[in-house]
């Protein structure tokens, strides 16, 4: 006996809904989402990012000698390595124009403790 035309299309929907989602579901997500384009945007990513994702960039906006007082903080307090001057000029300057302050968003000057985020000590990601 074969199953009625209305429950094998159904059954067909549902698979093919199943499907789309879990293909869906397997894209990755870009840990980089909403880093605008722009040069030193790969300096960021392969430097930053390979300790926290872009969501702490993003949250933040210093200005450039802000930036810099939170590299040369990450490098003392968190491990992050000795960057090439080159690389961290590349670093600085996209940072600065991209994450720069804002009227909205004044600047955090004082360096990483002059956000509250950085109230407690937090470890560096082992991995």
């Amino acid at each position: 006996m074969k199953p009625p035309l209305p429950v094998l299309r159904a059954v067909l929907v549902f698979v093919s809904v199943v499907l789309a989602a879990s293909v869906a579901w397997a894209e990755e997500v870009d840990p980089n989402a909403g880093l605008p384009q722009g040069e030193g945007r790969d300096a960021v990513i392969a430097n930053c990012t390979a300790c926290h994702n872009a969501a702490l960039i993003l949250q933040n906006r210093m200005s450039r000698s802000g930036w810099d007082a939170l590299i040369t903080w990450m490098q003392k307090e968190q491990g992050l390595w000795e960057l090439d001057p080159d690389v961290r000029k590349s670093i600085l300057d996209y940072l600065a124009k991209y994450r720069g302050p804002t009227a909205a968003s004044p600047d955090r000057e004082g360096g990483p403790h002059a956000n509250p985020m950085y109230e407690f000590h937090y470890p560096p990601n082992p991995l």
